[in-house]
């Protein structure tokens, strides 16, 4: 696509219908080179962003998976203290009970 069209008329007569025809096309060659550089540019860097993002995403879900390990072991030993406690002292806390209400 053109990005000039037109030139001004002053510039025109003195560069001539040719000069000006070359000139328009110099300049939508440039313009259009210079178009491709700066979406290339701009490509570049997202995709730059993208991957530094996705890396922090990815230490941060690993971090994350850690914690839910830590926190999962951790209630995993309280249930297990739990239920020890009371496998040890139910038979305890039944003769008890029994001693108190039969007495």
């Amino acid at each position: 696509m053109a990005i000039v069209q037109k030139v001004p008329r002053k510039l025109e007569e003195v560069l001539g219908p040719e000069g000006t025809d070359q000139f328009v096309d110099f300049l939508n060659v440039s313009f259009n080179s210079q178009k491709e550089d700066v979406i290339q540019l701009v490509a570049d860097k997202f995709e730059r962003k993208l991957v530094e993002e996705t890396s922090k995403l990815r230490l941060e879900m690993v971090n994350v998976k850690a914690e839910l390990k830590s926190d999962i072991a951790t209630q995993t030993r309280w249930i297990l203290v739990a239920i020890l406690s009371i496998t040890v002292l139910l038979p305890f806390f039944t003769e008890l009970i029994k001693n108190i209400f039969h007495s």
